[in-house]
């Protein structure tokens, strides 16, 4: 059976509980056509201006050293991280492989 945890991020937006929403319910439509279960969910929400912190994901980069789930779910790459040599660093930083659930669907 193939687990992941789900990694949801916003930053600055009017609504971010909705678009947290939407972003997870992304993925869990995604792991459900995957056969994919879910065994955790990972969710940042930063103010504009504010300092980036990202607990969620430094505790879901410090879970994968130890997970029993084999894959990450985000909703898009720019959820990681929206530098390229940033989003690099934190994909070999973990040990499990990165699912991109709504590449699956088509949308950017």
């Amino acid at each position: 059976m193939k687990t992941a945890v789900i990694y949801a991020r916003v930053r600055g937006v009017d609504n971010p509980e909705q678009q947290i929403q939407e972003q997870i319910a992304t993925c869990t439509q995604y792991a459900n056509e995957n056969g994919i279960t879910i065994v955790d969910i990972y969710v940042d929400i930063e103010g504009l201006g504010s300092h980036v912190s990202r607990l969620d994901l430094k505790q879901l980069l410090n879970d994968s050293h130890t997970a029993t789930w084999d894959t990450v779910i985000v909703y898009s790459n720019d959820r990681i991280a929206r530098k390229i040599p940033e989003s690099k660093k934190i994909s070999q930083d973990i040990r499990t492989k990165w699912q991109i659930a709504n590449k699956c669907y088509g949308s950017s």
